[in-house]
């Protein structure tokens, strides 16, 4: 660890993700429909990511938003680094990246950066100290006025209670080994634990599972979440108290299927939430009944209820960001349990989206018998990633395909990005690596989607990269590997390009 580093592990990279509900128009989706009103009007406006890491997910909002101005902060200055060529390399010029300290912010912000109407913290207040965390939201407040959205994805209790063992031996195996051969000799511990059959296992029966999920996941992701010296899952209250501090109130979560709580539960926990005076303790007793392992909070300083209030944004755009399988149930799945909807009942809201966005209150105008509630399928579809907000007058899409391009190229290269930006939808739907090598291939055939030119293209950076090709994680035969490339080129030709184009990712 960095002895500059308030006890937080800096000596690996994070990942570079993409967080949905940390993109503007999401959180906006968010906030109405859980009754308050927003103060951003217009594509103008200024966004603040605090602990920016990699700065992938602020590059790409740049790219799908060139009208407004997005600033990244980082104390690492190998995040930095990645965060600016980043944007260079993608001819984004809307977007600033900063190196600095929250303890030196909280001190004296500097007036150069100025308020923002958004601001997010993701995942940084589960891993600092207290004082640290301190010094995050009192920057928050620094950089904020009235109106001001601020959002937090923090681990969750009780969800993450299961953890706990594993992150205090791993960050100690972490004080006297690198991050990797740390993370290697903790689960070789909880192996052995395991095989011995200790009764460990039998007081923590979900930390089996858990444990072989965690193996599965990078080391730069583990280090960062696991070899801290303040790991740290939270209460809501705790949260929400430190933010009244800084003149912001909870307005809702950027989980929209949490805005069906507590309707969603059995009538007796319904009774049990409601019954609660206190807001915020009904918060954490909510986060017990669901074990929350995460929670995604937006908070507004200064905000303002819909009166009355709204069921939803009537007027916000719907986009369908992917197309269920017909004829067969939808598994939703949320924190508090998996729906199982019957595709009859989201059919005709597939269909009338097929060619295009609709409006929530076209969309709700919708009449079928086999749908009780609407609002609710709505909102189950935008969790599920089947739906996406979007704008209402989408901006052009030429900043967004161009840097959708260079996340091609990087494929192409080794380097894989998980999203793509959508101007559209103000956001980025995920990307798997074959759509963005078929995208380079689209490219590079000056944008002829003739199945055989991009499978052929296909197969030719499939070869350079030394990957052979495979379903599902298992190697194809090569007498079947033709006619598997085949078939995802006609897919992503008729399916992926059409839904790209209307999503903006692509002119």
């Amino acid at each position: 660890m960095f002895a500059d580093s308030h006890g937080y592990n800096a000596s690996v990279g994070y990942t570079a993700n993409f967080f949905r509900e940390m993109a503007p128009d999401w959180m906006d989706f968010c906030v109405r429909a859980q009754g308050f009103d927003i103060a951003r009007s217009g594509s103008a406006y200024r966004f603040l990511d605090l602990g920016c890491g990699q700065g992938f997910h602020l590059c790409l909002l740049a790219a799908a938003n060139p009208q407004a101005e997005f600033v990244g902060i980082d104390f690492q200055s190998d995040h930095i680094a990645h965060a600016r060529e980043l944007a260079v390399a993608g001819g984004i010029d809307n977007v600033t990246f900063v190196e600095a300290d929250f303890v030196n912010l909280a001190a004296e912000w500097p007036k150069d950066l100025g308020c923002f109407d958004y601001i997010i913290l993701q995942g940084i207040l589960s891993w600092v100290s207290p004082a640290l965390r301190s010094a995050a939201i009192h920057s928050v407040d620094l950089a904020s006025k009235p109106g001001t959205l601020a959002a937090f994805g923090y681990n969750g209790q009780p969800g993450w209670l299961q953890a706990t063992p594993f992150q205090h031996i791993a960050n100690r195996f972490g004080k006297g080994m690198d991050s990797s051969a740390a993370l290697s000799a903790s689960f070789h511990a909880f192996r052995e634990i395991r095989s011995a059959n200790s009764p460990f296992y039998d007081l923590l029966p979900y930390f089996n599972p858990h444990l072989d999920l965690l193996a599965t996941q990078p080391v730069n992701y583990l280090a960062h979440e696991f070899l801290t010296d303040n790991w740290t899952p939270l209460w809501h209250s705790t949260v929400a108290e430190e933010l009244r501090g800084a003149n912001f109130s909870f307005v809702g979560s950027a989980t929209i299927a949490e805005a069906m709580l507590p309707a969603a539960l059995p009538p007796p926990l319904q009774t049990l939430l409601l019954e609660q005076t206190d807001d915020l303790l009904r918060q954490d007793l909510q986060d017990i009944i669901i074990v929350q392992p995460f929670r995604r909070d937006i908070f507004c300083r200064e905000p303002r209820r819909l009166d009355p209030p709204a069921n939803l944004d009537l007027d916000a755009p719907i986009y369908l960001a992917s197309t269920p399988p017909a004829g067969v149930p939808l598994p939703l799945n949320t924190a508090y349990g998996t729906l199982n909807v019957d595709y009859r009942g989201i059919a005709d809201l597939v269909s009338a989206l097929a060619d295009g966005p609709r409006t929530v209150g076209d969309l709700m105008a919708l009449k079928n018998p086999i749908r009780a509630n609407t609002r609710a399928i709505l909102l189950y579809l935008l969790h599920a990633h089947v739906l996406m907000p979007g704008k209402a007058r989408p901006e052009s899409p030429r900043t967004a395909e161009d840097f959708n391009a260079v996340l091609a190229k990087f494929a192409a290269d080794g380097t894989i990005y998980p999203n793509v930006a959508a101007a559209a939808l103000g956001s980025g739907p995920a990307v798997t690596e074959l759509e963005l090598l078929l995208l380079d291939a689209w490219f590079a055939a000056e944008r002829d989607a003739e199945p055989s030119l991009l499978c052929n293209g296909l197969a030719q950076r499939l070869n350079a990269l030394g990957r052979k090709v495979t379903k599902d994680g298992s190697p194809i035969p090569d007498g079947q590997a033709q006619d598997h490339l085949t078939k995802l080129a006609q897919a992503f030709a008729n399916e992926v390009i059409p839904r790209w184009r209307s999503l903006g990712a692509i002119a």
